[in-house]
């Protein structure tokens, strides 16, 4: 899966870089994370910077937050998108390394997230 994502925004950045006169917007976000363990900051933090576009400007262990430079963001939504793109990844990362207590917590604020939507 992170094959395919890498991928995907290898393949956009490349269209970025080489579209005549486009400009590309780009923003700085901030990212909570559920799961405050250095572990997961340091595995979450790792696996979002080597996905091209997005770069990790700070990680906030104290409050368990990423910042994050992300590429290409045109509409609102984006932000959006990507804010649960590095929620994915560190679900699947705690759903692999992570302790029962923590897969259940971010298991709960999931299913949480898809009965709103």
């Amino acid at each position: 899966r992170f094959v395919a994502e890498l991928v995907v925004a290898s393949v956009r950045v490349a269209r970025i870089a080489v579209q005549p006169g486009f400009r590309p917007r780009s923003a700085i976000i901030a990212v909570p994370l559920r799961v405050r363990s250095d572990l997961n900051l340091a595995l979450t933090a790792e696996l979002v910077s080597l996905v091209p576009g997005t770069l990790i400007l700070e990680v906030d262990r104290e409050s368990g937050v990423l910042y994050l430079h992300v590429l290409d963001v045109r509409r609102p939504q984006d932000l959006a998108d990507n804010r649960a793109r590095v929620r994915e990844i560190e679900r699947r990362i705690v759903r692999t390394i992570g302790s029962a207590d923590e897969v259940r917590q971010v298991h709960t604020d999931h299913v949480e997230k898809e009965n709103n939507s």
